[in-house]
């Protein structure tokens, strides 16, 4: 018997889903201060190209340049690249 079967089911709020990559000397200065800022549902640290994957759930005044600007500023955050969910 395989594993169970996943059910992925689309939430009524869409997802952003904001790749970071960080400067390796600065990496957990930088994630703790993005670790602060509002809006921010979820990450996970991963290997590749990027470091970090943001989960950001839209909402009521969210504001996608604000956010994107806010997290850039960050010292330490070499790129920073989004996704929108399209499901």
């Amino acid at each position: 018997m395989g594993p169970p079967e996943r059910s992925f089911k689309p939430t009524n709020k869409p997802a952003n889903f904001i790749l970071i990559k960080l400067a390796p000397d600065k990496a957990d200065k930088s994630l703790e201060q993005i670790r602060k800022i509002e809006g921010i549902s979820g990450f996970h640290r991963v290997s590749g190209q990027y470091d970090l994957v943001l989960i950001v759930r839209e909402r009521n005044g969210f504001n996608k340049e604000a956010l994107m600007k806010n997290i850039s500023s960050i010292p330490g955050v070499i790129e920073v690249q989004t996704l929108m969910a399209a499901s």
